[in-house]
């Protein structure tokens, strides 16, 4: 006879109360185990739904290209604030390359840089700037990209966080390109 069809058989006789005991004893850990597993998930969808909020904010603030006046107080002096850093399109930027005089920076892994990317573009894996930054030149402005415009805008914000007074992101990424490339 199988465990719960005992439960049953006891349940149907009329002894309940035996029943309630022996599941108690069968169902109450694994009650506790998933509650706590229940509870522990939620706090980490709780903490990623913080942070990719304040990843949403970051990303409006950056991504607008207005200049804002901000005050704190009705007696003070307004304040003006620009946008730390540039959204380009793709032909914004081929413009820009063929100015000359900028730095262009592919952050993606070397594996994919070495496949295809942008014509006189640098590999930097987003994993090594901050390791990498002091190479760069801070008189110059600076193109970063990555596939699809995902963390390219971090890197473009720790540029601008480092002094980088002129960054700018292909907006899109790699994706949207339709200029030259390495390897033809």
């Amino acid at each position: 006879m199988l465990y719960w069809q005992m439960y049953v058989k006891t349940f149907v006789s009329g002894s309940h109360l035996l029943l309630a005991a022996g599941l108690k004893e069968v169902i109450v850990p694994y009650l506790r185990k998933y509650l706590a597993i229940f509870v522990a998930l939620t706090f980490i969808l709780i903490a990623v739904g913080c942070s990719s909020n304040q990843n949403a904010q970051d990303v409006s603030v950056a991504d607008s290209q207005e200049q804002q006046t901000t005050t704190t107080e009705p007696f003070m002096t307004p304040v003006t604030t620009t946008a730390p850093y540039k959204n380009i399109n793709a032909q914004q930027a081929e413009q820009l390359i063929n100015n000359g005089g900028i730095q262009i920076l592919d952050l993606r892994d070397t594996y994919l840089y070495s496949n295809k990317h942008i014509l006189g573009a640098d590999s930097l894996p987003y994993t090594y700037l901050t390791e990498q930054m002091t190479k760069l030149d801070k008189s110059k402005p600076v193109l970063v990209y990555d596939d699809q415009d995902k963390i390219s805008k971090n890197a473009a914000m720790t540029l601008i966080q480092n002094g980088f007074p002129q960054v700018y992101n292909l907006a899109g990424g790699m994706v949207t390109w339709v200029g030259s490339v390495e390897p033809n």
